[in-house]
C-alpha cells in the first residue's frame, strides 16, 4: 500500500492509476479509507481514465439496482469529465439505455 502512495507521488504521471490500484486494495480491507480515495482520485485527477472507469462502474452499478437517475448523473460526468475516455461512447449511448451491455 505504502509502495502505491510512493508511486503516486514520485510519478504524478501514473498517479491516478496507482491511487486507483490502492483504491482496489483498500476495498477489501477498509470501506472508509477506500471511500476516502475515491474521492481524492475524483479530486485530484477528475480527467483520468482511472475516474472515468470509476465513474463508469458507478453508473452501472446504480443501474443494475434500478436507480437511473443517479446512474446517468455518473454516466454525464463522464461525458463532460472524460470526453477523450475509452468509456465516454458507452456511457453516452448506455445512459439512455438504461446501461445494459
Amino acid at each position: 500500500m505504502q509502495y502505491l502512495q510512493q508511486l503516486e507521488q514520485q510519478f504524478p504521471d501514473q498517479g491516478a492509476s496507482a491511487l486507483a490500484a490502492r483504491i482496489d486494495l483498500l476495498a477489501k480491507f477498509d470501506a472508509n479509507q477506500a471511500q476516502q480515495a475515491r474521492q481524492a482520485l475524483l479530486q485530484k485527477y477528475p480527467n483520468s481514465d482511472a475516474a472515468a472507469d470509476y465513474r463508469w462502474r458507478q453508473a452501472q452499478e446504480f443501474a443494475k439496482a434500478g436507480n437511473y437517475t443517479e446512474s446517468w448523473r455518473w454516466a454525464k460526468e463522464i461525458a463532460n469529465q472524460n470526453p477523450q475516455s475509452d468509456v465516454t461512447p458507452k456511457a453516452i449511448f448506455g445512459s439512455g439505455n438504461g446501461l445494459n451491455n
